[in-house]
């Protein structure tokens, strides 16, 4: 899910959706990140933080890393 978004952030919805799902994996892809995002105590355990611009590669890398480590 991309950082910003029209009615609050990635993490507000990420946060939400957390509470449903407790395995939630998620990727936050931004371009203008928050300096604060590295400080959100999910990061690295229920989020990984992608910076635009990004190659389709690292994309599916990271969507890989998720499925085999996760087991999704």
């Amino acid at each position: 899910m991309d950082y910003i978004l029209k009615d609050g952030n990635g993490l507000e919805l990420f946060e939400k959706a957390r509470e449903k799902f407790l395995k939630l994996k998620t990727i936050v892809i931004s371009g203008q990140a928050d300096s604060n995002l590295k400080q959100h105590p999910e990061f690295n355990k229920g989020f990984l933080f992608l910076r635009k611009p990004f190659k389709g590669s690292t994309l599916i890398n990271l969507m890989k890393f998720f499925l085999e480590s996760y087991k999704v």
